[in-house]
């Protein structure tokens, strides 16, 4: 067993993280049209520093950046959501997947495993066929 940012990863490929009812099969991800990224509404929360990896993904400048993609609220910044026929999706999802996929957000990368994940596992099991009961 590998520790790999709190994750232990076994040797069949599927991901625990100690106090989460759940394993997650990362391969899932390759068929599964990106549905953690759209859906109902949601919030993905971003520091600044993420903010500035992201601009300078896209060689932009910060404020431009954030002002083009980014939400502020009272509880901090967020990433923006875009209403389509399939309800929420993240301002970033394009047909071909993430856009800043090597610089995501810590929550995106953290996904499915969010603490409150214990009392949503029958939602998630419906929106990520990643995850193993």
């Amino acid at each position: 067993m590998l520790e790999l940012n709190n994750f232990a990863i076994k040797t069949d490929d599927l991901i625990r993280k100690d106090g989460l009812n759940f394993s997650f099969n990362p391969a899932a991800c390759e068929s599964c049209g990106s549905k953690c990224c759209v859906g109902d509404q949601g919030d993905v929360w971003v520091s600044d520093d993420e903010v500035r990896a992201i601009s300078n993904f896209f060689n932009m400048e910060y404020f431009t950046a954030k002002s083009i993609y980014f939400i502020r609220e009272r509880e901090g910044l967020r990433v923006k959501e875009i209403e389509s026929d399939r309800g929420y999706e993240c301002i970033f999802l394009s047909e071909t997947g993430c856009e800043i996929y090597e610089v995501r957000p810590k929550q995106c990368k953290d996904f499915p495993f969010w603490e409150n994940m214990n009392e949503n596992l029958d939602s998630l099991l419906k929106e990520c066929a990643g995850v193993v009961k």
